[in-house]
C-alpha cells in the first residue's frame, strides 16, 4: 500500500544491510585459527580450516610420522661376504655411502657409525634413488645400499638366505637395508644393516582418537611390506601401501579422492611433500619436517603430537557448524525485520539497534570459538 512515511523506506534499508551474513563466518574462521595457534596448530587459511571439518580420511607416513623419526641400527650382518669383510667393514662403507643423505635411515648408519668409532670419509659421488635407497662410489668401490628393488635394479640377485633373513627381521618390524659392492664387475652382495624405529607414544591414542570421528586411516609408505603391516597392526590401522615411490604416493592421493574421499596427506619428509600438496588438507609435523613440507601444508603441527590431528578435524567441525548457525540466524533474522520494516510495525530507531544487535549476536556466537576445548571430544 502507497504510503508518505518516508521513515518507513530508511528503515527497510537499515534492516536490509547484512551485516550479520557478512561478519559471522570470517570472525568464526579468525577465532577458530587463532585457538588452533594456541595449542601449536597452524591453519594456514580459512579454506584448510573448512575442509579439516570436511576430512573423512587421513593418509599417514610411516617414519617419522607414526615412529619417532629416531630409528637406531639395531644388527649389522655379513651375507654372503668376500672373505677379508668384516662387520665393521660393512659399517663403514654403508656410512660412506649415507654420510651425505638426509633420510632418517641414513643418518641412523652415521651415528652407529660414529658410535662405533670408526672414520667415515666422504663418498667421492652421491646419487638418491627416492624412496628406494643411494648409490656411492668411494675409492675403486662403488655401493649400492638400499630395499630390495633398489639392489634389483642395480643387477643384484637375492638369495633365498637373504630373502629369509629379511623375512625375519622385518616381521619385528624392522627395515633392512641391503648392501653390494662393485669394482669394473657385476655388483655383489656384501652385507644387511636393520633399523629399527620406536612408535610415537601418541600414535595409538591418536588413531583411536580419529576412529572415534569416523575417519578412515591408511599408512602409505616407502618401507617394505612386511615392516609396514607390523607397525600398522599394532597401531589398528587396516588398510596398508606400502613399497610407494613418491610419484606413487601422489597418485595413491589421487585415486582416494576420484572415490570421493576428503583426505588429509600427514608426513615429515621432502618425500611427503608431493603427496601432501595433492591432498585437500596436508599436515607437516612441523618440529622435526623439512622446510619443503611446511612450506606445501596446510596445517603445520608446530609440536610432534600426532593427537592434534583429531583436535584439528573437531575445530573444523565445529567452526563450520558455528559458520552455519551465523548464516542462518542472519538471514531469519533479516527475513523478519524486512516483513516488520516493511509493515510499519518497527521504528527506524528500533530497526537500527535491532540491526546491531544482529551483528553482536553472531560476532559473540562465532567468538565461542576461542573458548572452544577440541581435545574434550565435544563433537
Amino acid at each position: 500500500m502507497f504510503t508518505c512515511d518516508i521513515l518507513r523506506p530508511i528503515t527497510l534499508l537499515i534492516v536490509a544491510c547484512p551485516c550479520a551474513l557478512v561478519l559471522g563466518p570470517p570472525t568464526a574462521v579468525a577465532a577458530a585459527i587463532a585457538n588452533a595457534a594456541r595449542r601449536g596448530i597452524l591453519i594456514k587459511s580459512g579454506a584448510a580450516l573448512e575442509m579439516s571439518g570436511r576430512l573423512d580420511t587421513v593418509v599417514f607416513d610411516k617414519t617419522g610420522t607414526l615412529t619417532q623419526g629416531r630409528p637406531r641400527v639395531v644388527a649389522v650382518e655379513c651375507l654372503e661376504c668376500q672373505p677379508g669383510h668384516g662387520v665393521k667393514d660393512i659399517l663403514r662403507y654403508a656410512a660412506v655411502s649415507e654420510k651425505l643423505s638426509e633420510h632418517p635411515l641414513g643418518q641412523a648408519i652415521m651415528q652407529h657409525a660414529i658410535e662405533t668409532g670408526l672414520d667415515v670419509p666422504d663418498p667421492d659421488t652421491f646419487a638418491v634413488q627416492p624412496g628406494q635407497g643411494v648409490t656411492a662410489r668411494h675409492g675403486e668401490w662403488e655401493i649400492v645400499l638400499g630395499s630390495r628393488e633398489h639392489l634389483r635394479r642395480s643387477g643384484v640377485s637375492l638369495s633365498s638366505t637373504i630373502e629369509d633373513y629379511m623375512a625375519l627381521r622385518e616381521s619385528l618390524g624392522e627395515t633392512v637395508l641391503l648392501m653390494a659392492h662393485r669394482n669394473g664387475r657385476q655388483a655383489e652382495m656384501c652385507g644387511a644393516i636393520s633399523v629399527a624405529d620406536v612408535l610415537r607414544k601418541d600414535a595409538a591414542l591418536a588413531v583411536g582418537e580419529l576412529s572415534t570421528l569416523d575417519i578412515q586411516m591408511t599408512m602409505h609408505t616407502g618401507d617394505n611390506s612386511r615392516t609396514a603391516k607390523t607397525i600398522a597392526g599394532h597401531l589398528g590401522i587396516e588398510r596398508v601401501m606400502s613399497e610407494l615411490l613418491p610419484e606413487e604416493k601422489v597418485a595413491a592421493i589421487a585415486t582416494l579422492q576420484t572415490e570421493g574421499r576428503r583426505v588429509a596427506m600427514v608426513g615429515d619428509g621432502i618425500n611427503d611433500a608431493p603427496a601432501m600438496a595433492t591432498a585437500d588438507v596436508g599436515v607437516a609435523m612441523g618440529a622435526i619436517g623439512t622446510d619443503v613440507t611446511v612450506e606445501v601444508s596446510d596445517v603445520a603441527l608446530m609440536a610432534d603430537d600426532l593427537g592434534k590431528i583429531p583436535q584439528t578435524i573437531r575445530l573444523g567441525r565445529v567452526a563450520l557448524r558455528v559458520i552455519r548457525q551465523d548464516i542462518a540466524f542472519a538471514l531469519a533474522f533479516n527475513v523478519v525485520m524486512l516483513l516488520l520494516a516493511s509493515s510499519g510495525m518497527l521504528s527506524m530507531v528500533a530497526g537500527a539497534i535491532l540491526h546491531q544487535a544482529s551483528s553482536l549476536a553472531v560476532a559473540l556466537n562465532s567468538m565461542r570459538l576461542l573458548l572452544y576445548r577440541p581435545g574434550l571430544r565435544q563433537s
